[in-house]
């Protein structure tokens, strides 16, 4: 997750980026609970009426459904939601980041 925000920063502050925008909706999609849920793909489509059709191809999810699915599976032999105290701390930890990453942006973009 760090990486991916490092990455983050790097194309922020980029001078082809005027506004030094963090793509956040590519980084909440796939570190937080907006990206975990399991759906079907749409392609380009110019034949289609919204320009849009289903494919066979489905997105299937994030580091958190991930780790919602392996609780699942463990749970009978842990007894309890082990696996999901210990991830349980990775939202307020990607919050906590996001800040810093955006301060970071703010210094960089002052020296440009």
């Amino acid at each position: 997750m760090k990486r991916a925000l490092k990455r983050g920063v790097h194309f922020a502050v980029k001078p082809e980026n005027k506004n030094h925008s963090l793509f956040e909706e590519r980084l909440f999609i796939r570190f937080t609970y907006k990206g975990a849920k399991r759906r079907l793909i749409y392609k380009p489509d110019p034949k289609s009426e919204t320009g849009y059709s289903k494919s066979k191809e489905q997105y299937w999810g994030n580091y958190i459904s991930y780790l919602e699915k392996t609780n699942r599976v463990m749970k009978p032999i842990n007894g309890d939601d082990t696996i999901k105290k210990q991830y349980s701390k990775f939202c307020p930890n990607f919050g906590k980041e996001m800040k810093k990453v955006y301060k970071e942006i703010g210094e960089k973009a002052a020296k440009i």
